[in-house]
């Protein structure tokens, strides 16, 4: 569509010089007449066309399109009726298609600003009329004599005229309004809306003036006015990217628009009664205070619908505080009174409060264990992150562990139960079955379960003679250290789940670049040799564009199961931003890392199965001993990806760290120098990325030629940090799979 608007505003323009270069006398009905009104039915299509390729764009396309028609139209009729000698009083048909323009564009904006900017409701449509109102009775009041002594003409021709200045005014507020809600960078549609709102502004005003439309200047701003107008939409509709992201909340009451009118109304009459002015404009601005208290309605109606809204919200925030309160309540009174019986209970609830990690509450467990009984076996079995099996964590270190071989949870009758079981003797009928066979002989038994919240998380297990179970003192404790303990290891888990959410990506479930960064400079200051190297999924716009945000996020955590089955346990895989990714491989340098990352890349192949989108992946790979800071290896690397996306994507390229050389004039202050991996996994040659010199080594394209050095040399530009495959070119859809 950029061509054919391009030939529309070279042909614009070419009217335009045409207008000031010849006389007004010399008017062709040919050009300035059916050509002009041809050519704003051209682009009134053009808009409408636009909401039928985009079931989006539907909503603002189709009015504005309609009303460009309908203006269109009215230079028709005022053609015909000009070339067959009508001469029509004011207001004749064409000003009914002219004036029909304008609610028809005011509703094709705020369904746009509706889309694109903030959600609009019914009263924004009578802040349009508010302002409309209010513009033309004080137009009215205060102008209207003035501009008809100095136009000279009719009451009802002067009416007309100003009649589209008038209506102007709303629509051409509705764009600024749209741009100043609008942040900076997402604002080129309303731009060049805005700039057709001013054009039409200047046109009607001068063809309000006969003296000014008489002169040539003057000619040409009426005569093309509607034209740029219509072109400018043309453009904002087609070529004018949208805001990029869903229309926000309308959290306004909107009390502003209806008070300042309400305002300037009653000015008017003011002014009216005690210096005397045009019934019209009062009778307008009495008008405008009537809608103004229809709006103040809808305004409160409004407001008391987000307060209820807020008040709701606020009630449900308070009782999720009051449950989590009185929750928290209830558990510290059951600390607090078990710790009033039992002088143990409140020791170990000091030692355990003492404690922040996981290791040191076992530590506390087998001390508590010995102060329980220094002669019983025990031990704390508890369940591991797949809640499938238990270990132990905790023994009596006096006494030993009992070695219960219970596996998982479930399978302890404590844990089903949710209560502690005792038992007198192993060889009873209804003993557990885990008792019996045990090295030691038949024993006594007491199993207390260990939870947090309702959630079972192991067993409290300990032994003794037959017949001769724990005492009722011993079990009591035995359930105050299982309790305390289960909940001491739950808080602990809690916050190490909280810390490992703040630490990881929410999408991937990998670390993410704040984490990431703090193991790079660790890895630093120990002074651990690591390989470094930066992904990018190739062409992962297309996905999004093709396929849609969904499909995009399927591919990001389906590279994070592949990349990280394919590392080792100690390699970090981080997810630095977008399509972007990190690894780090302590104890490898880059050359090293390159089978690593080519098992990456061919597991990836290896895992499509086809069903879906297909996708591969760049890297860049340098390691610890190119640089001093972390920044300086990140920029490196990058520099090897930006050169494996040049060399035609899906390979690694290893970079052996900052040129020496000096800076050839416009390149890249940082050079490197690397070696290709392509597609296949083989070094093919030396290259060197964004900013190097063309006689490190030549490029291999998708065939395996070598392209010449001027070649290489065109395509450099300043390799970005990170790489951004944003900005890549969209491929042809392929059948990408995305598990």
């Amino acid at each position: 569509m950029r061509a054919p608007v391009g030939v529309l505003f070279v042909v614009l323009a070419g009217y335009v010089v045409s207008l000031l270069a010849r006389p007004v006398s010399d008017s062709h009905v040919w050009l300035d007449g059916w050509g002009v009104a041809g050519f704003e039915l051209l682009a009134s299509s053009l808009i409408f066309a636009r909401g039928l390729v985009d079931r989006q764009a539907r909503g603002f396309a189709f009015p504005l399109g309609l009303g460009g028609a309908l203006w269109s139209l009215g230079d028709f009729v005022n053609t015909y009726m000009s070339a067959h000698g009508e001469h029509a009083g004011s207001p004749a048909l064409f000003n009914y298609f002219w004036a029909g323009y304008f609610p028809l564009a005011f509703a094709g904006l705020m369904a746009l600003m509706h889309r694109d900017v903030i959600k609009t409701t019914a009263a924004n449509y009578l802040d349009g009329l508010l302002v409309l109102l209010v513009s033309s009775a004080a137009l009215i009041a205060f102008l209207f004599t003035a501009i008809q002594h100095a136009v000279g003409e009719d009451t009802a021709t002067v009416a007309t005229n100003l009649l589209y200045p008038s209506l102007d005014v709303p629509v051409f507020g509705l764009t600024l309004i749209g741009i100043a809600l609008l942040s900076s960078g997402r604002r080129a549609r309303w731009y060049l809306l805005a700039g057709a709102g001013i054009v039409n502004v200047v046109g009607d005003c001068v063809a309000v003036f006969p003296a000014l439309a008489g002169g040539v200047v003057g000619n040409a701003l009426n005569a093309a006015a509607w034209p740029t107008s219509l072109l400018l939409i043309v453009a904002a509709s087609w070529l004018a990217p949208g805001s990029g992201r869903p229309a926000r909340e309308n959290q306004s009451s909107g009390f502003l628009v209806p008070m300042v009118a309400s305002l300037l109304a009653m000015a008017i009459l003011f002014v009216g009664i005690v210096s005397g002015v045009s019934r019209v404009g009062m009778g307008l601005a009495l008008l405008a205070l009537m809608v103004s208290g229809l709006r103040f309605g809808l305004a409160l109606r409004h407001s008391r619908a987000l307060t209820e809204q807020r008040e709701r919200e606020l009630h449900a925030v308070a009782q999720r505080a009051r449950d989590a309160h009185d929750a928290l309540e209830a558990a510290a009174g059951e600390l607090r009174a078990q710790s009033q019986r039992d002088v143990f209970g409140t020791q170990l609830s000091q030692a355990l409060e003492m404690v922040d990690e996981e290791d040191a509450t076992y530590e506390v467990v087998e001390r508590a264990i010995t102060e329980i009984s220094s002669t019983s076996p025990a031990e704390l079995l508890l369940a591991d992150s797949s809640r499938a099996h238990l270990r132990r964590v905790a023994s009596n270190p006096l006494a030993g562990a009992p070695g219960c071989s219970v596996e998982s949870p479930f399978a302890c009758v404590a844990v089903r139960r949710g209560q502690p079981v005792a038992f007198d003797s192993s060889e009873a009928l209804n003993a557990c079955p885990k008792l019996r066979g045990r090295d030691t002989g038949p024993c006594s038994a007491v199993c207390v379960p260990v939870g947090f919240m309702g959630r079972a998380l192991g067993v409290l297990h300990s032994t003794g003679p037959v017949g001769s179970p724990p005492a009722g003192e011993q079990m009591a404790r035995m359930a105050t250290l299982a309790t305390q303990a289960g909940a001491r290891i739950g808080t602990v888990r809690a916050f190490e789940k909280t810390q490992l959410q703040a630490s990881t990506d929410n999408l991937t479930g990998l670390i993410n670049r704040r984490t990431l960064e703090v193991e790079i400079r660790e890895l630093l200051r120990a002074g651990t040799p690591f390989a470094l190297a930066v992904a990018d999924l190739d062409k992962f716009k297309a996905i999004n564009d093709t396929y849609g945000h969904e499909a995009g996020d399927r591919a990001l955590r389906f590279f994070s199961q592949i990349a990280a089955g394919a590392l080792r346990d100690g390699d970090v895989l981080a997810r630095w931003g977008g399509e972007e990714f990190t690894i780090i491989l302590p104890e490898l340098d880059r050359h090293q890392a390159l089978p690593v990352l080519d098992r990456i890349r061919h597991s990836l192949e290896a895992a499509h199965t086809g069903a879906h989108p297909r996708f591969t992946v760049s890297f860049g790979v340098t390691d610890s001993a190119a640089a001093v800071s972390m920044e300086q290896l990140l920029q490196i690397a990058d520099a090897g990806l930006y050169r494996s996306k040049q060399c035609g994507r899906n390979r690694v390229t290893v970079v052996d760290g900052v040129s020496e050389e000096p800076t050839p004039d416009h390149a890249p202050a940082d050079e490197t120098a690397g070696q290709v991996v392509d597609g296949d996994g083989h070094l093919r040659h030396e290259a060197a990325p964004s900013g190097a010199r063309a006689d490190h080594g030549k490029a291999i394209d998708a065939n395996g030629s070598a392209e010449g050095k001027s070649a290489i040399a065109r395509r450099r530009t300043k390799a970005p940090a990170l790489y951004d495959a944003a900005d890549e070119p969209d491929p042809r859809a392929t059948g990408l799979e995305i598990r």
